[in-house]
């Protein structure tokens, strides 16, 4: 008998020792319906961790696994979120919560998001809420940027994270916010109808705000003051990058001050 001969007669002995593919499901179903071992506090972290890593490397490709991953990033922010599915109407809500402002996601059935819209209610009972509509969430989960929706969430976060005490005094500052931003963007305004430079480098450089980017869903508005000329200089390409408004804020070029409450131990201003 040849090598190959005695090689095919061993693989053969060795088939009806092999499981299918449907006995290996069926073990591993019944190991992880065992309990008689028990996962304590450290082993259950070390298994979300790595549930969190594997959903982090899913391509999102449908409505659920879009839905399923927003709910991911909501919980590891410590917020809730809520599902309302109705696939006859062809809407897919989804709701991610927090004490004191809600975010109301509309997905369609083909996992395109439509609108995105955050609540912040003023207790008691939630009486009065603001509305805040947000094309730019609407965009950045689009284009599947998760990065920049969890840049959105810590930002709205950090709006109420104050040293006062009730929820009521936390809930005015958005609207302290809300006021503050509206009063700079009208001084903004105002001085653009004077003798305003229309060239964007002296906008940055010469006048009294510099330029102001208004608030964009959780990220603030933000006063761009300062542009070095060397961050025009596209160094991979080896080219000057167009000084335009569009080039600046979606690279964040130069230095810039963001609008926000500060939580401190004593009042001030």
């Amino acid at each position: 008998m040849s090598s190959m001969e005695a090689l095919m007669e061993k693989i053969r002995s060795r088939v009806d020792l092999s499981k299918t593919l449907l006995d290996t499901a069926k073990s591993v179903r019944i190991g992880l319906a065992d309990k008689r071992h028990s996962l304590d506090i450290q082993d259950k972290e070390i298994y979300r961790s790595c549930l969190d890593k594997l959903q982090a490397s899913i391509k999102v490709r449908t409505t659920q696994g879009l839905m399923e991953k927003l709910e991911t990033i909501a919980r590891q922010m410590n917020l809730e979120s809520l599902q309302n599915n109705q696939p006859s109407l062809n809407q897919n809500q989804l709701f991610i919560t927090s004490e004191l402002f809600y975010m109301d996601i509309m997905i369609d059935n083909n996992g395109t998001v439509q609108t995105v819209v955050i609540h912040h209610q003023i207790p008691p009972k939630g009486s009065v809420s603001y509305t805040q509509n947000c094309p730019e969430i609407v965009e950045c989960l689009t284009n599947h940027d998760f990065k920049l929706f969890v840049k959105h969430l810590e930002g709205l976060n950090s709006v109420y994270k104050l040293n006062c005490g009730g929820l009521m005094e936390k809930s005015r500052a958005w609207q302290v916010l809300c006021n503050l931003e509206e009063d700079l963007m009208r001084l903004y305004k105002a001085e653009q109808s004077r003798s305003f430079p229309k060239d964007l480098n002296q906008i940055i450089h010469q006048t009294n705000h510099g330029l102001v980017e208004p608030r964009a869903g959780g990220l603030p508005m933000k006063l761009r003051i300062f542009l070095s000329p060397f961050q025009l200089i596209d160094q991979e390409e080896k080219k000057m990058l167009s000084l335009t408004e569009k080039t600046v804020i979606s690279k964040d070029l130069g230095f810039s001050l963001s609008v926000g409450i500060e939580s401190s131990e004593v009042e001030h201003v």
